[in-house]
């Protein structure tokens, strides 16, 4: 049709130009109407050509689409099955962290039982430790040797001289005549103080007074006991307590060798330190012998071990007779009364642990 078309009108625009050329009137018009209307028809058909081509193209279009939106559907879908894929791989590893965590809170669980329980032990020993410490606080003994003991491994002078006091015995008629002596404190009670000294220190003559000197203060004592086996050895007392003193904190034997130490009022002379051995024991009377220095004014000193502990009582120098030293193959006099002050006679630590223990109790 298009082709027919197209020809008829090729044919009249030939006739219609042979018409002008032949100045045809009646031709003219009716070739001029007839060209108008092949010209329109030929407009329309173009315009259908036109609208073919262009649905033709719009279909070309829609198919485009329609394979682009399979596409991006398939697209879709294969991003939805790696999502999909992603999502699994995710919860997969968050469920193996989730069991991570879980098995380290476990180890963290774990681990802060066994501290609690390290802790508890630890605070179960310091406990146990506070406890010793207490007990050893509590032991006087242990007080001595970890307060009182100097560096030298000896009770320090203060201690000996805390447990030390003055003791005069004066003539009540004559205040010229008297003699001083030494006493060891061996008790403290709420209102009286009771010390260990010698029979011949206050001998309880009617004619005589004896005290306890402190400074400026006197403290008259009176009796408690007196050794009745002969040893040199009593017990008095005295209303009150004197600052600064206390009581020796006990008795304890000691072995020869063993070093001792004193206070004493030697020669007047008050509290004079001195310190030796343990020398042994005097032949037949069992006296305890120590190699110290010693002399009047001694007597009732205490012999003190290293530990504070009172271990003899000194009342004498040793006293040299007359004797022969047979056994060594000669004789060597000695003169009558000499006195061997290097030495000192005590009372041993077995009458005065049977003598002195109920102080202790």
């Amino acid at each position: 049709m298009k082709n027919f078309i197209s020809a008829l009108w090729r044919f009249f625009v030939r006739f219609f130009s042979s018409c002008i050329i032949r100045s045809v009137g009646k031709g003219m018009v009716i070739g001029i109407v007839i060209f108008s209307f092949l010209s329109l028809f030929h407009a329309v058909e173009t315009v259908k050509e036109e609208v073919v081509i262009t649905q033709m193209q719009n279909q070309q279009l829609y198919q485009s689409q329609a394979e682009i939106f399979t596409a991006a559907y398939s697209m879709n879908n294969q991003t939805l099955a790696l999502i999909e894929i992603v999502k699994k791989q995710l919860d997969a590893e968050i469920i193996s962290q989730n069991s991570k965590v879980t098995e380290i809170a476990t180890k963290l669980n774990s681990t802060e039982s066994e501290m609690v329980e390290a802790l508890d032990a630890k605070a179960e020993q310091l406990i146990e430790y506070v406890a010793a410490v207490q007990e050893k606080l509590n032991d006087r003994s242990q007080i001595i040797e970890d307060v009182l003991m100097s560096e030298v491994n000896k009770p320090k002078y203060d201690y000996l001289k805390s447990i030390t006091v003055v003791l005069i015995e004066q003539n009540i008629n004559d205040k010229t005549r008297g003699s001083m002596g030494t006493g060891v404190i061996i008790k403290v009670s709420a209102d009286e103080t009771y010390i260990v000294t010698n029979n011949h220190v206050c001998d309880w003559a009617e004619d005589a007074v004896c005290y306890v000197k402190d400074g400026t203060s006197q403290y008259p004592i009176s009796s408690v006991k007196k050794n009745s086996l002969g040893d040199d050895i009593q017990v008095v007392k005295f209303s009150g307590k004197i600052e600064g003193k206390q009581a020796v904190i006990g008795l304890k034997e000691s072995a020869i060798q063993d070093r001792v130490f004193m206070v004493g009022h030697n020669l007047g002379n008050p509290f004079l330190y001195a310190e030796g051995t343990i020398a042994g024991y005097q032949r037949k009377t069992d006296y305890l012998v120590v190699g110290m220095p010693s002399g009047p004014g001694n007597s009732g000193s205490g012999i003190i071990t290293k530990d504070g502990y009172l271990t003899g009582l000194l009342f004498a120098g040793q006293v040299l007779p007359v004797i022969a030293l047979s056994e060594l193959g000669e004789s060597i006099e000695v003169p009558l009364g000499a006195m061997d002050t290097s030495h000192g006679l005590c009372v041993n630590f077995k009458v005065l642990n049977l003598f002195l223990s109920e102080y202790f109790n």
